[in-house]
């Protein structure tokens, strides 16, 4: 295990590329899914501030009028507490090549930050087990979340094993997320039953600061949009910014979660360019995260990425992991002592031939014949990287520390 920290001034921007994904597995694909009679799919996310919302969905059958969501912060008088509070949910309906459905939605307000709460979800005598969620602290405390890369189509399974073991390891974990497309095809709900089934337990008590990669094409332009129904996330204000971008505070981090496309529209490109740069200028949180849907990091986003001096980006659509030197505009400021390293990281970490390691790579690393996730821990100066397998055996493990500006 290598450890490094990396230092960087006012006028040199760290990009640390982190590029991960889940290998496929020889496995059938078949999930039953359509709506339920009883809450399933219940997941939690955020539209609004960590510190004092928390926005909840979940699936039932198309027939489910009603929804509310039930909380409390003790349940010290369990199995029912007395100031339990009750919110009715908003109704999407759907209809998918899994059947008919209803999507709820609560977004919980006025919350406590820092505060542990139990919530269920039901109508009438039908009723979900109590599940915990915390709100995000008011105070620039440190906090650790987890990321994790793309699950490919046939292997769900996997990366959901991945996310158990993950969240096992950091049971104090703020959020994850998922750095690439969290299904193939976002208007398939079969895929999406087997996202679902593989992060049950987890995505309804950790929260998710998910990100969407896939593009419909013109026949799927029509249906109704799945990712959106169930990730009520703020995109961008403007139309054509609609599913391609958002941004998200949490602790003394600002989070720009990215979706872009491997040939973009101009108009849009540039729509998400002017987005960007003023989400960028109006943020005065002490560190950058931006998360990218694709595995190319274009140049005009890399500019504007060292013109605010973003500390990290995340691209996760690629069976490896890698971070790279840091960049001074897109030129990696490494000394030759460091290019000399390159060959000796490079054994330790090969590459086949289809994820050739090249020249900027700090760590080249194949996801093959596992996978692995990160765990980025923020602690007020220092960003800490700790990459490890599936099984909790550290991979790499860097850090970034702010301290050191000159």
């Amino acid at each position: 295990m290598r450890r490094k920290a990396m230092k960087f001034g006012v006028r040199i921007m760290i990009i640390m590329v982190i590029i991960i994904t889940f290998p496929a597995v020889p496995i059938p694909f078949r999930v039953v899914s359509m709506g339920s009679a009883i809450p399933d799919h219940i997941l939690l996310t955020w539209s609004e501030d960590p510190q004092t919302t928390q926005l909840i969905t979940w699936r039932m059958d198309i027939g489910a009028e009603d929804g509310f969501v039930q909380y409390v912060e003790d349940l010290k008088d369990f199995p029912f507490p007395y100031d339990v509070r009750s919110v009715t949910s908003t109704v999407e309906k759907l209809t998918t090549n899994a059947g008919n459905m209803s999507i709820h939605s609560v977004n919980l307000t006025r919350l406590k930050p820092d505060t542990r709460y139990y919530y269920r979800v039901g109508y009438g005598n039908i009723w979900t087990g109590w599940r915990p969620f915390t709100t995000a602290p008011a105070e620039n405390k440190d906090f650790t979340f987890l990321v994790l890369g793309k699950p490919d189509r046939v292997s769900y399974d996997t990366w959901g094993e991945t996310l158990h073991q993950a969240y096992q390891y950091y049971p104090k974990a703020a959020f994850f997320i998922n750095a690439g497309t969290l299904v193939d095809d976002e208007q398939d709900y079969m895929q999406w039953a087997a996202w679902f089934k593989a992060a049950k337990g987890i995505v309804d008590t950790l929260p998710i600061m998910p990100i969407s990669g896939a593009s419909m094409s013109e026949n799927q332009a029509s249906s109704p949009n799945l990712y959106n129904a169930m990730f009520k996330v703020p995109y961008g204000e403007t139309i054509k910014l609609k599913e391609q971008a958002y941004s998200k505070n949490y602790g003394d981090v600002h989070f720009i979660m990215i979706k872009i496309s491997d040939n973009p529209q101009q108009a849009e490109y540039r729509e998400l360019l002017k987005w960007l740069d003023q989400d960028l200028s109006k943020t005065n949180k002490k560190w950058k995260v931006a998360v990218i849907s694709n595995d190319i990091l274009q140049e005009e986003l890399s500019k504007l990425f060292g013109k605010y001096h973003v500390d990290v980006v995340f691209i996760g659509n690629k069976a490896i992991y890698s971070h790279i030197y840091s960049l001074q505009g897109n030129t990696p400021s490494f000394n030759m002592r460091q290019r000399r390293d390159i060959n000796s990281i490079e054994q330790e970490f090969p590459a086949n031939s289809d994820n050739a390691s090249i020249l900027w790579d700090a760590v080249h690393y194949q996801t093959q014949p596992e996978p692995f996730f990160l765990a980025v821990t923020v602690k007020d100066d220092v960003m800490n990287m700790q990459i490890s397998n599936q099984h909790g055996y550290p991979i790499n493990y860097w850090s970034i520390e702010k301290c050191c500006i000159k």
